[in-house]
């Protein structure tokens, strides 16, 4: 089982695609869903648009059966808790409800 962060896929040499690595996994092979957002390398402090398409990245874990738990990485920041809450409400997370 892996802690599955796609957006670390973006950050490897070999640059595979987010969506088909997740289309290639089953709920079985994800301990916990790693949320993260970057936009030009540089991780962004909540889930906005970016490099990752986080709309089509969490179809797909429901699509293959996945819902556990989801942790969201949140850039620091002085406004740390509005970030958190902004991308909590901006997606329905796995495991959050």
């Amino acid at each position: 089982m892996l802690c599955y962060d796609p957006c670390n896929l973006l950050m490897t040499a070999d640059k595979p695609d987010p969506a088909a690595v997740t289309d290639s996994l089953s709920a079985a092979d994800i301990a916990m869903l790693h949320v993260k957002q970057r936009k030009e390398g540089i991780v962004l402090p909540n889930l906005t648009a970016g490099d990752l398409d986080w709309k089509a990245q969490l179809a797909a874990v429901r699509r293959i059966g996945y819902g556990g738990p989801a942790l969201l990485e949140i850039a620091p920041g002085e406004d740390v808790w509005s970030a958190l809450e902004a991308s909590r409400q901006a997606f329905s997370l796995p495991g959050t409800g």
